[in-house]
């Protein structure tokens, strides 16, 4: 079930340059795999064996960062509490670390990383990192961005507004998407038509831009998008997501 992956391009590549200076390493990351589903990850295993002849204590802990990333350890969208480890002399220890937190969206990379602790003080070095070597999406039902492009006062139409989706579930789906533009301060609900309706396969992302032809006073203004998911019988909340955006004289 474990994928061994130690040894990789990514162990020379991602790595922090500091290991050079500490201490020989004492535990070492076996295997990495992970419990999934289409959009969230609910579990991370990850195998470190004690590759001295002594009890080794170390800290381990994984990060989800974005793709291609050359400092995962340091850049990231999500970093696991850390797990205390305690190995006796040439033994594997498999742990299990819980899934991120619900707010994330995105595509990420993980790799897991790994310090030991210096006998008798709780001085920490860095022993090994493993990446998993696959990136997948962590995400809600649908990613969801509004954009606004103003023109320059002359331009017709005066705004551009943006949809940004992407279908992070295993099936397609049906989306109404529908904006209104208002003051900053005002309150909104949907209403009118849709301004524009589509199928959107599973993992697919879907860009569409509509025309604002209503001229705007200069001053702060703001355009709240909403996403209705049209697939079912039963209407769900729809998502709302909000940009606020200046108009110059």
């Amino acid at each position: 079930m474990f994928r061994a992956l130690h040894g990789s391009l990514f162990v020379l590549s991602i790595a922090p340059s500091s290991q050079a200076l500490s201490p020989p390493q004492t535990l070492r990351l076996e295997a990495i795999d992970v419990v999934k589903t289409h959009r969230e990850l609910k579990i991370v295993r990850v195998v470190v064996r004690n590759i001295t002849s002594e009890p080794q204590s170390g800290v381990l802990w994984y990060v989800l960062a974005a793709p291609g990333e050359p400092e995962p350890w340091r850049v990231n969208a999500y970093a696991s509490p850390e797990r205390a480890l305690q190995i006796a002399p040439g033994k594997t220890s498999t742990v299990e670390l819980g899934g991120p937190a619900p707010a994330l969206d995105g595509i990420y990379e993980l790799s897991a990383w790994l310090h030991g602790v210096v006998r008798g003080t709780s001085e920490r070095f860095h022993s090994d990192f493993l990446a998993y070597g696959k990136a997948f999406v962590v995400g809600p039902p649908f990613s969801f961005a509004i954009d606004v492009f103003p023109g320059d006062g002359t331009s017709d139409p005066p705004l551009l507004v943006r949809f940004s989706v992407r279908n992070n579930e295993a099936e397609g789906a049906n989306i109404g998407l529908l904006y209104r533009i208002s003051r900053v301060e005002e309150k909104v609900a949907p209403a009118g038509p849709y301004t524009r309706t589509a199928r959107i396969s599973a993992g697919v992302d879907y860009v569409v831009t509509a025309q604002h032809r209503e001229q705007l006073k200069p001053g702060r203004w703001k355009a709240t998008g909403w996403l209705f998911d049209l697939s079912g019988a039963k209407p769900l909340p729809p998502l709302v997501r909000e940009q606020v955006f200046e108009l110059k004289d």
